[in-house]
């Protein structure tokens, strides 16, 4: 690490670089004392929770609020510069980090605007403490890097202590205000205010704090405005959830004015639809250079059939700067259709990602690329409005390839047992094996992971096994202190997200013993759904540190039947310019590999890595963290979608205005369809039961019922698709139905999606209105006798895969509850089940 170059941008100016940190302040703590201001408190402060913020009346032109803390703990410090400092803990709290100034947390909330509200900040009511003399604040450090050189130095084992006097002096100069607006933003046309609870108003030159223990605000709006509620243009991410599906002045780009049927108009909507380019009408657009769109060609035909408008962009009519590339997706995601996802297809070389200058490990003069940039395009922030992916092939055949299994993966799984195995590697640092206290949380978050997912490795501390998803649990771990020692957790506060970890390190954890390269290599090959590694990796991009695993053992893998999704969540295995690293590697292995990978660009860092960890597991499963939800993104299975949501979550624990916190969302992409879902159990045929056939001109809801062989199935995303691309899409509700109300017209195809599900495509016909006949004179009775006609016994009909078919009316009634007697129903191939 070029120690100057790096504190230089970083712009400190006081700096002792004589002092060397090797650990963090909060493992060094001593003469701990909680202050409690709430006397209603009756469980030890420092471990409950409560929610800072609470709405206390909300109406259409204003919201009133009240911040407020319970308690807090004052502790000591001696830090590297021979000082002893106070440090003051808010509970469950974070707030930005800059590193040489006060170490002073706080609290965030996002609040949801009405849209066009221009808002007001009025501070009604401040409870104070009492005020605290002879108080020295610590100064903030600099964040540990997740980085190992290729010499096997460690640069965090010795980092220079900072103290800027300058930020410290600037305190007693600005305006303390316990509640401030951050920003504005606008993520995908609706807007939002991010606001700051900082109770702790320290003044540096007197030496004394005091802390605004409740405070009482309003937001109020004024101006031209809608209501929180609307939404100012119709989203097909959320339209693609309803499970009543009407074609509106949503679908009048695919579907022409006659086809609507009962919609409820947008009013801010133009009655008659403006003239649009394909791009500007696709909500999955690819950019791609010439020679690789026939490559992706088959997923864009796939995209199309899931019910996505594709348009397929060539460099050579974007532009390869990276500003044409970013005003190129803005201008397709602003004039029409809000574009839900982009894929960019080759290398960085032939699709540009966005250049940054200079990075806090690497120098001041050091580029490198990112492609979450591209994904800000609605309102100037720092959240991402479209979901975004990349194949980061060099040839047309290694694109091939990805195709080739993203498609496999989505629409021909291997029907096998292992999509809900998990290996979790990393490592218990221990700083030189002297204290047997893990100096980061590697080993915590994969224990914490494990037993959540799986059996019981006594993480929790509630009775039992709290969790359990169902899913087995490989190891790869590695320990720097003896296992038969007593080692402990250690690590520090990164916001209410962070469990409180058991002091031990369990027995039952510990058990999981050492592993190396070739547990990873084997559990891999034999077959995982999902990878996590949360530890060191090398500053150069070629692979984890510990265990070892490099793009050397990456080419080797032969996992050609189970790809996983790998959460490489560590430093620099998501360099993608320049150089072929390791994640390239996990994408272009022809025998093994992965489906989709994420990992750093360049090097980043503890804490950051820590909470990103939790987004990503809370954004798959919400229960994960029980502190927080994201009221911006959904849940979803989605890799993509889950890496936005968990950089809301880095932000929402320690502010937009933490530069580390910036960096974090910009170092780590998404390799890979950004539509992806993963899977986590044994796919399953999906099966869907409707009309087999229409007549023109029929507007009876069309409903869609979805069911795997044992239970119907919830969230399916169901899409009609019609010749020239139109298409309604809609999501099964509790039951499995969803309803489609549109005028018939010409034939369309059923298509049924579920993360953990086996695609169903079927047509349905729509016919002709039969012409009226002619009334027949009866003919005389003939003295020909009639030959009686055998019963028929009626079949349901299946899709020519195994991936299961289209119904006759008869089934349909059956799982309306009609019950049909004496006839018993018999799939026409063999899937082992029936219904009587």
């Amino acid at each position: 690490m070029k120690l100057a170059v790096s504190l230089a941008i970083l712009g400190f100016s006081v700096v002792n670089a004589n002092a060397a940190v090797s650990e963090h302040v909060d493992s060094t703590l001593f003469a701990k004392k909680v202050v409690v201001f709430n006397d209603n408190v009756t469980t030890d402060p420092e471990l409950s929770y409560s929610d800072n913020f609470n709405e206390l009346q909300k109406n259409d032109q204003e919201i009133i609020l009240e911040a407020s803390i319970n308690s807090l703990t004052f502790a000591k410090a001696t830090l590297a510069d021979g000082v002893t400092y106070d440090r003051i803990m808010l509970p469950n709290s974070g707030g930005a980090k800059f590193p040489g100034a006060p170490n002073i947390e706080s609290y965030s909330k996002m609040v949801s605007l009405p849209y066009g509200a221009e808002i007001n900040l009025i501070i009604e009511d401040v409870k104070w403490s009492k005020i605290y003399k002879n108080v020295i604040v610590d100064p903030t450090q600099l964040p540990f890097p997740d980085v190992v050189l290729e010499n096997g130095d460690r640069p965090d084992e010795s980092l220079p202590f900072v103290k800027d006097i300058d930020t410290y002096n600037k305190l007693i100069e600005n305006q303390y205000s316990p509640i401030q607006i951050v920003n504005t933003l606008i993520v995908r046309n609706k807007r939002y205010v991010n606001l700051e609870y900082q109770p702790i108003d320290y003044n540096p030159k007197e030496k004394t704090v005091r802390f605004a223990t409740s405070v009482r605000f309003k937001l109020g709006f004024h101006g031209n405005f809608q209501n929180i509620d609307s939404q100012q243009r119709l989203d097909p991410m959320i339209e693609s959830l309803k499970t009543d599906v009407k074609a509106s002045l949503f679908n009048e780009l695919l579907i022409d004015s006659s086809d609507v049927v009962q919609s409820d108009p947008v009013s801010s909507l133009p009655t008659t639809a403006p003239v649009l380019t394909a791009a500007e009408k696709a909500d999955y657009l690819i950019i791609s250079p010439p020679a690789f769109i026939d490559a992706i060609k088959p997923l864009a035909e796939w995209k199309r059939k899931k019910g996505y408008q594709v348009y397929i962009a060539s460099t050579a009519e974007t532009g390869n700067t990276q500003q044409e590339i970013k005003d190129y997706i803005r201008n397709s995601y602003l004039k029409g259709t809000m574009t839900s996802y982009v894929l960019l297809v080759g290398d960085h070389e032939d699709v540009s990602g966005w250049e940054i200058k200079g990075h806090p490990f690497h120098g001041k003069d050091h580029t490198w690329v990112t492609d979450y940039t591209y994904t800000l395009v609605d309102g100037n922030d720092e959240f991402a409005d479209l979901s975004l992916g990349r194949l980061p092939g060099d040839t047309a055949e290694q694109i091939t390839h990805m195709v080739e299994r993203t498609l496999k993966y989505e629409k021909k799984p291997e029907i096998s047992d292992r999509y809900n195995h998990v290996l979790l590697a990393g490592q218990f640092q221990d700083h030189k094996g002297e204290h047997l206290v893990a100096d980061r949380m590697f080993m915590e978050d994969l224990n914490r992971i494990a037993d959540f997912l799986g059996p019981d490795f006594d993480f929790y501390s509630q009775p039992g096994d709290p969790f359990n998803k169902g899913f087995h649990i490989h190891t790869a771990l590695q320990w720097d202190s003896s296992t038969t020692e007593a080692l402990k957790y250690g690590g520090w506060n990164y916001g209410r997200s962070r469990l409180t970890p058991p002091e031990f390190v369990s027995q039952a954890w510990k058990n999981q013993g050492e592993g190396d390269r070739n547990d990873i290599s084997r559990a891999i090959n034999q077959g995982v759904g999902l990878v996590f590694h949360r530890d060191h990796g090398y500053g150069s991009g070629s692979g984890w540190a510990d265990p070892h695993f490099t793009d050397r053992e990456v080419n080797g893998l032969a996992n050609n039947q189970v790809y996983p999704v790998v959460f490489s969540l560590n430093c620099a295995t998501g360099w993608f310019d320049g150089i072929d690293s390791f994640a390239e590697s996990w994408m272009r292995n022809t025998n093994g590999g992965a489906v989709g990978f994420t990992g750093a660009a360049r090097v980043s860092y503890s804490g950051y890595n820590d909470l990103f960890h939790v987004g990503v597991m809370d954004a798959f499963w919400d229960d994960y963290d029980q502190t927080w939800s994201s009221n911006i993104y959904a849940n979803t299975w989605k890799p993509a979608e889950a890496l936005n949501r968990a950089k809301q979550q880095v932000f929402s624990g320690y502010s937009v205005q933490d530069r580390t916190a910036k960096l974090t969302a910009r170092l780590f992409n998404w390799f890979g369809d950004p539509d992806l879902e993963l899977r986590t159990s044994v796919p399953q045929p999906l099966y869907a039961f409707h009309s087999p056939s229409l007549e023109v001109g029929s507007s009876e809801p069309f409903e869609v019922s979805v069911r795997t062989r044992s239970a119907v199935t919830e969230n399916a995303r169901v899409a009609l698709v019609f010749k020239d691309g139109r298409a309604l899409v809609g999501k099964t509700d509790n039951s499995g139905r969803v309803t489609f109300n549109f005028t018939a017209k010409e034939s369309f195809t059923v298509t049924v999606t579920e993360h953990n599900g086996i695609p169903y495509e079927e047509v349905v016909i729509v016919k002709e209105k039969p012409k009226p006949q002619l009334p027949v004179q009866p003919k005389p009775p003939s003295s020909v006798p009639v030959k009686p006609q055998p019963q028929q016994t009626p079949t349901l009909q299946t899709n020519k895969e195994e991936a299961g078919g289209a119904i006759n009316m008869l089934f349909l009634l059956m799982m309306t509850g009609i019950s049909v007697l004496r006839e018993k129903v018999k799939y026409t191939h063999n899937i082992d089940w029936e219904s009587k």
